[in-house]
């Protein structure tokens, strides 16, 4: 039941997969990844008030899951929550620090909360392993022009 949720979400159905996730809880509430995958689904419905709270259940589930946690960084910065966002993230990336995923969403969450240096060490540590990330790349050179290192903007 839970491959064919997935496929159904992977689809893009977010409502179908919503039924088909529900289907599983029906029979084991306590099923983490139906539960968090749950969430997404109302998420990416644009249900993030409904979506969010499921996402939070599914790591109290596995508390040890830095997917799960980038996932619902990820959405708590969608949803205005930046500290939410920036404290789940980096939970995310003690789990597992080198989650290119978590690390580029935390920047991205710092540079919104202004936070440029923690943004630009970030970065720089995650472009130490993948230096042909354009995306990590464009956010470390935003990073920079706040904190007016301009030299090291042209650099980027």
């Amino acid at each position: 039941m839970f491959q064919e949720a997935q496929r159904v979400l992977q689809n893009g159905d977010y409502a179908g997969a919503v039924l088909q996730y529900w289907k599983i809880l029906d029979i084991n509430p306590e099923h983490a990844d139906a539960r968090h995958y749950l969430g997404m689904a109302l998420c990416f419905q644009g249900e993030l008030p409904a979506g969010i709270p499921h996402m939070i259940a599914s790591i109290t589930l596995r508390p040890m899951d830095a997917i799960f946690r980038n996932n619902l960084g990820v959405w708590l910065e969608e949803s205005g929550d930046l500290a939410g966002a920036e404290q789940t993230l980096r939970r995310a990336l003690e789990l597992k620090p080198d989650y290119r995923a978590a690390r580029l969403s935390l920047a991205r969450v710092q540079v919104r909360r202004r936070r440029y240096a923690q943004a630009r060490d970030n970065l720089q540590r995650l472009l130490q392993s993948a230096p042909e990330d354009m995306e990590a790349r464009q956010l470390l050179a935003d990073a920079l022009h706040h904190l007016g290192e301009h030299d090291a903007v042209q650099r980027e």
